[in-house]
């Protein structure tokens, strides 16, 4: 283990990075579990999913945030592939317009484009208002 050999070497500027590290995987692991109602996991040839259920009564629900955006016609800022960052979590984020939902996938559209995503590739999602 690395951090036992940071504590017993007395390298507290490793120590301080590895655990802000794992702290930053373990909150991006939280919060995709809150969006989807389960965690993803990916190791190699292995793409398993477990649910769970540590979301609070307020936390949006991916799907929830997308069917309001259907039905009241406003946009959504999609954070899809990895992880966000932790200092700009927008960083990545794309605008689209809610086309059709089903399960497991979302259409999209922007600027006359559209796209299938798989719903297990967002990230984050926020509601932004009118197209």
């Amino acid at each position: 283990m690395k951090v036992a050999q940071y504590v017993a070497e007395g390298d507290t500027v490793k120590l301080v990075r590895r655990t802000e590290s794992d702290v930053k995987s373990l909150y991006a692991y939280y919060r995709y579990g809150v969006l989807h109602g389960h965690v993803r996991l990916r190791w190699g040839f292995i793409d398993e999913v477990f649910g769970v259920d540590w979301a609070l009564p307020d936390d949006q629900r991916l799907a929830e945030v997308l069917r309001r955006a259907m039905a009241e016609g406003l946009t959504v800022d999609l954070v899809t592939g990895s992880s966000p960052g932790w200092n700009n979590p927008w960083f990545r984020a794309s605008r689209w317009r809610v086309v059709e939902l089903s399960c497991g996938e979302a259409l999209f559209e922007q600027d006359g484009l559209r796209q299938r995503i798989p719903l297990r590739e967002v990230q984050a999602v926020g509601l932004v208002g009118s197209p």
